[in-house]
């Protein structure tokens, strides 16, 4: 839970700590929704004539920033990363985290500027082959199992917990029982899948779905929220991306991909399009439970619990 008085506090420690290009005792503080998650705080920072972006966590969510911050010049300079001004601690509470340059724009619209979608997959295409950008982060191989690993036994032990101390009052116990095995199906497909029996060098994003795409006013576009950089598997970055034009718009990956791939690759591809609709029926009970900002929880449980349905019918209808 976020403290009640850390916009106070990030306003009154920015005024007399100025950071770069903004005015001593002029700094005012405001509250940013982030749709992707209420882990970490997000805060638009202005002058009145230059503004920044300010995204705080705590030590989990710092280490993470910390790591985007050991790379970032990289990221800036051939990923489209946003570019990072400073690192800011904010004294009297557990948060901490990373100031940006501000971009003033809006999220991606994939069904309004579908043509993106091919320069963000050649991004990634590039991102999934820089071995500098690797020894830089120091992190080792990884076979697939592991990183199948990482990712699902986290996110679904994570957000059921969090939904069993809160229960949403449309969620029945029932559902959430169905959560639970079905979630356990999916991290033991990775246990025993042969498709996983390979080792990954490459660089990932591991959150690039299209709200981490910023386009500013001048259709210029950016890459955000690089927390999760590390080694894994390309075809959980491919799947994230691109689950939106398959389970929205009925479309074939591999004609998004362009591209021909192993037969071990396209069963990951699948069973990670798989495990990530099932992440979106889990994640946003989660969300639901964790947004405790009083102006944005009517609003915020609304849309996730319109999302919840819609990916748990299409998860049962293509899955059982």
């Amino acid at each position: 839970m976020e403290p009640p008085d850390l916009q106070q506090k990030v306003e009154a420690w920015l005024n007399s700590n100025p950071p770069i290009n903004l005015h001593k005792g002029q700094v005012r503080v405001q509250h940013v929704l982030n749709w992707g998650g209420f882990v970490t705080s997000s805060f638009h920072v202005s002058d009145g004539e230059h503004s920044a972006h300010l995204k705080l966590g705590r030590s989990a969510e710092q280490y993470q920033m910390r790591r985007w911050l050991s790379v970032h010049e990289r990221l800036e300079q051939h990923y489209r990363a946003p570019r990072i001004l400073e690192w800011v601690e904010v004294p009297g509470t557990d948060r901490a985290g990373l100031l940006f340059e501000h971009i003033s724009g809006s999220t991606w619209d994939i069904e309004t500027r579908p043509a993106l979608m091919r320069e963000i997959v050649k991004l990634l295409g590039k991102l999934h082959q820089d071995d500098e950008l690797v020894r830089d982060l120091g992190d080792p191989a990884r076979t697939y199992r592991d990183c199948w690993e990482r990712r699902y036994r986290e996110f679904f032990e994570d957000d059921l917990d969090a939904v069993r101390r809160d229960q949403p009052p449309f969620v029945s116990n029932a559902s959430l029982e169905w959560m639970q095995q079905e979630s356990k199906k999916i991290i033991a497909i990775g246990e025993e899948h042969w498709a996983f029996d390979g080792v990954s060098r490459s660089a990932c994003h591991l959150d690039l779905w299209q709200d981490n795409v910023m386009l500013d006013n001048s259709g210029d576009w950016w890459i955000l929220d690089w927390d999760g950089l590390a080694v894994g598997d390309p075809a959980e970055d491919y799947a994230t991306l691109l689950w939106p034009l398959v389970h929205r718009q009925g479309k074939n990956w591999r004609d998004a991909l362009g591209a021909n791939f192993d037969a071990a690759f396209e069963a990951r591809m699948e069973l990670h399009l798989r495990a990530i609709t099932l992440d979106h029926v889990v994640d946003p009970l989660a969300d639901w439970v964790e947004c405790d900002i009083p102006e944005w929880m009517g609003e915020v449980r609304a849309r996730k619990q319109r999302e919840h349905v819609e990916c748990l019918d299409l998860y049962r209808a293509k899955w059982g």
